[in-house]
């Protein structure tokens, strides 16, 4: 019996040995025989290990402000502030659905020193991309991209140099390609005002679309950093701000046209006499409706 026990012994430690030895280079066989779908195998590879930017140049290592988009056909695309030059520029990153680099690091488009705010991007469902951002002299800016990271045509201008001061610029794409861009624009006189602007899908910009969202008597007006604007399966173009007026405070919210006409009166969604802790709406749909 214990020779028996012994021998029994002596085979396991062997098959133990064995298996230690060529498990490791099986795993990645025994995974593919899970029952998963594709798109959760995809979407496990693209997220392991995923570098997007790249630390070049001697002052590469600042880099921030990264904003995504993933469209339709599952393809993604980052941008960010970066100072790999020294001065702050915009760079991106496009990605394929299954998660690999197309090309490079690449900059966007280089003003001045120091000036242009935080990108914005968007996608569409049919694989189009547009990353916008403000220079210095407050005119706004936009790029149309396709999913190879190549760009469609040149650069559309959303409003004239004004020297205010742009922040919070956000943007929605179309599935035409058109897009409606908002930004809060403060004055020399510290108003904060609601912009939009509608861009064709052609990238032509109409000055008669640009317009003041918020109402005159309102002169502290604020956009959501993220979010601030939304298109639904329509076309319909949605934007939501806050806004201060008298000691209370507001949630107004404008529907616009897919061609870039408004959609009636600006409507208050949520009221708060009295008091100013209402703030930073946030707005996405679902099909065709706005949530």
């Amino acid at each position: 019996m214990r020779i028996k026990y012994l021998v029994s012994l002596f085979w396991f430690v062997i098959v133990f040995l064995l298996l230690s030895e060529f498990l490791p280079a099986q795993q990645t066989n025994l995974f593919t025989i899970l029952p998963l779908s594709k798109d959760t195998i995809n979407a496990s590879v693209i997220k392991e290990n995923l570098l997007v930017n790249s630390l070049d140049g001697e002052f590469g290592a600042y880099q921030s402000n990264v904003q995504v988009a993933m469209s339709g056909t599952g393809t993604y695309a980052f941008c960010w502030e970066d100072y790999r030059s020294g001065t702050r520029e915009i760079y991106y990153q496009f990605f394929d659905k299954f998660g690999n680099k197309i090309s490079d690091n690449t900059k966007i488009y280089s003003y001045e020193q120091l000036a242009n705010t935080s990108p914005t991007i968007s996608a569409n469902q049919n694989g189009i991309f547009i990353i916008a951002w403000a220079q210095s002299n407050g005119l706004v800016v936009a790029q149309k991209f396709n999913s190879y990271a190549e760009k469609i045509g040149s650069l559309s201008y959303l409003n004239e140099s004004i020297y205010d001061e742009i922040s919070n610029l956000s943007i929605a794409l179309n599935s035409d390609n058109s897009f409606v861009a908002v930004w809060n624009q403060r004055t020399s006189n510290n108003y904060n005002l609601i912009k939009s602007q509608f861009v064709y899908s052609s990238g032509g910009a109409a000055w008669d679309n640009l317009r003041t969202l918020n109402g005159s008597n309102s002169h502290y007006n604020y956009l959501s950093k993220i979010n601030a604007v939304s298109v639904d399966g329509n076309g319909f173009f949605f934007v939501s701000w806050f806004s201060y007026l008298n000691d209370s405070s507001y949630i107004y919210l404008q529907k616009i046209n897919p061609d870039g006409q408004l959609s009636g009166n600006r409507k208050i969604v949520s009221a708060n006499p009295g008091f100013l802790d209402i703030k930073s709406p946030q707005i996405s749909f679902v099909g065709n409706e706005i949530f």
